[in-house]
């Protein structure tokens, strides 16, 4: 998930993999866990060899990314068929009622009291509930370890939003909007870094571009202190770029990103833990030197874990002339080929990396495709096969309801196809109705829903998709209603009238 692969060989072994390019790790436990961030900065000064020291939360933030996603599309999915349940069951038990008003009638004539029907009917439904919840939590048990298992190992495509999730990271990692980024690893390739910057300020079919670093770990120590900013993780990421262009520019919440160098953008993770929001000032530390910048905006972002600050690279320039970027955003012009300016770069910079995701999120975007492909897929089949249910079943009882006037209908002279064909227009009028609502809501509330859910303001409402959708479902629903038509066909006027 942080775009490392981790390989576990037995010692004998080590020797195959001698010719690889290492990096040597030292993992350390401190007594006093309030001395992460200092004892991690102080042996990282004094060792002075490059590379960067990371507190635990890393792991941990890593470990969460997706299940917090999976969890929020979980617990929406659950609510809103909690709510379907509780609409459906309501209708049921209205209808039961009042098709039982003869009954409750009678009741009072023999002496029964308004409370003693009252309780006789709870106790029923009671009965009623307790033995379907538990009939379908026991059910769900088998369910639910089959689908965990399969979600660990289906590897797919989404439909639209997870879909586009990588033509859309600099709504889910916070990052410019480009077509194509040119990286470099951290400390390597300057003098590559510099000429292939030098050479996309020239290049004519350069729309647009923005530089600088999207992790500042190892380069330059920018510190929020998270004590006086009393913010739930010791961890946090920090993207200095040149410049942050409106068309270039990452999602913004609130305000807007650093216009000018004594200006930042918070995530909103960390906007609210700290108790900040646009207009306000945090304090930063950049080499040791303390300074108050201006809350500019906050945005959403999946990296860090949400945890996120947004500057200038002049500000740090300031403090550390030797700061050199190891990102290039690039947006080309109409009508010009991104694989070819890509492999032009690629095969000029060897050290250089140049393609349309960056390549340190490309495992965590690969990850969140696969693995949220089978809740969702799972999640479409349980949304039908539950509104099939419900329409299957009000279709019936309104059927069964009507039949007395089916009976009079034949009597007067219609056929079983003039009384189909009117009850299949009014489903139709209804199902329209219901289309257009849904479709309604699902504009002006789904991208808000979705926001609330994941975290993010990144979902996509395809026309084309909504389209198939609503295409189907009235397909399965005048296919439910042509079926239980049938039963009308072998209604008799006769002993329905009697009825």
């Amino acid at each position: 998930m942080v775009g490392i692969t981790f390989i576990y060989i037995n010692k004998n072994n080590a020797m195959d993999f001698s010719d690889f390019t290492k990096s040597s790790m030292i993992f350390i436990d401190i007594k006093n866990n309030d001395m992460v961030i200092s004892v991690g900065k102080q042996l990282t000064d004094e060792v002075q060899v490059g590379g960067f020291a990371f507190d635990k939360n890393l792991l941990i933030s890593s470990s969460i990314m997706v299940s917090s996603i999976m969890g929020g599309i979980s617990a929406l999915a659950s609510l809103l068929i909690f709510i379907g349940s509780v609409m459906f069951i309501r209708f049921i038990i209205w209808n039961n009622i009042l098709k039982e008003y003869r009954f409750i009638g009678i009741y009072k004539a023999l002496g029964f009291s308004r409370n003693e029907i009252h309780k006789l009917y709870i106790i029923g439904y009671s009965l009623i509930a307790f033995v379907g919840s538990s009939i379908g939590a026991i059910f769900s048990i088998p369910v639910l370890n089959y689908t965990a298992s399969k979600i660990l190992k289906y590897i797919g495509n989404f439909n639209v939003t997870i879909w586009k999730i990588k033509e859309n990271t600099s709504i889910w990692m916070g990052f410019p909007k480009s077509d194509i980024t040119i990286s470099s690893p951290i400390g390597n390739n300057v003098a590559a870094y510099k000429e292939a910057l030098q050479e996309v300020k020239k290049d004519k079919r350069v729309k647009n571009y923005v530089y600088g670093s999207i992790a500042l770990a190892g380069k330059v120590d920018v510190v929020l202190d998270t004590k006086k900013y009393p913010i739930k993780s010791t961890l946090y990421g920090v993207m200095a770029m040149n410049s942050y262009k409106v068309d270039l520019d990452s999602s913004i919440i609130n305000g807007q990103s650093p216009q000018n160098p004594k200006e930042i953008a918070i995530t909103l993770k960390i906007s609210q833990e700290a108790g900040l929001s646009v207009g306000d000032y945090m304090e930063l530390s950049i080499n040791n030197k303390k300074s108050t910048y201006l809350i500019s905006g906050t945005y959403n972002s999946m990296n860090d874990n949400g945890y996120g600050i947004r500057v200038l690279s002049p500000i740090l320039e300031k403090e550390f002339p030797e700061f050199i970027g190891s990102e290039i955003f690039v947006n080309l012009k109409d009508g010009n080929d991104k694989q070819v300016f890509e492999k032009e770069i690629n095969e000029k910079y060897a050290n250089l990396d140049a393609s349309d995701i960056h390549p340190m999120i490309k495992p965590v975007i690969e990850s969140i495709s696969s693995i949220l492909l089978s809740i969702t897929n799972l999640l479409i089949i349980v949304f039908i096969a539950f509104s099939s249910i419900i329409i299957l079943n009000i279709i019936i009882m309104n059927i069964r309801d009507n039949r007395r006037n089916f009976g009079i209908m034949k009597a007067l002279g219609f056929t079983y196809k003039d009384i189909r064909n009117r009850y299949l227009y009014r489903i139709s009028i209804l199902t329209s109705f219901s289309i257009v609502i849904a479709s309604t809501l699902n504009i002006i509330f789904g991208n808000k829903i979705f926001e609330v859910a994941v975290g993010l303001d990144a979902l996509i409402i395809s026309p084309v998709t909504m389209l198939i959708l609503i295409t189907l479902m009235v397909i399965l629903i005048s296919a439910i209603t042509f079926t239980c038509c049938r039963t009308i066909k072998n209604m008799k006027p006769t002993e329905l009238m009697e009825e």
